[in-house]
């Protein structure tokens, strides 16, 4: 039911995007993960994601994909955040925005 739902769900998106826009699919599909991986990291949904947030998105990452032995402190995430973040924050507003996350390479 729920795989259905989001099929259903990312069709619909899809089809809206595809009559708005010029941009090639698999551009259009860059944006629709990039957009559910935005919706997922925006806990508090105000439409951009904090210095919190992406550290907890960081932790959460590292939790699942890297050896106990070899993972950082929340310390050294935090401030890898905040040394990175204006590489990120094209607009100095000290979080990021979803135009922002789609400029990351």
């Amino acid at each position: 039911m729920v795989l259905g739902l989001l099929a259903f769900i990312l069709s619909y998106s899809h089809a809206i995007v595809v009559e708005e826009s010029s941009e090639s699919e698999e551009d259009l599909g860059r944006q629709l993960v990039v957009r559910i991986a935005f919706e997922a990291y925006d806990k508090n949904k105000d439409g951009k994601l904090s210095i919190s947030e992406l550290v907890r998105y960081a932790v959460e990452e590292q939790e699942r994909n890297v050896p106990m032995s070899e993972r950082s402190t929340v310390a050294e995430i935090r401030e890898g955040v905040i040394g990175a973040l204006p590489n990120w924050d094209t607009d100095g507003n000290g979080s990021i925005s979803f135009k922002e996350l789609l400029q990351i390479n």
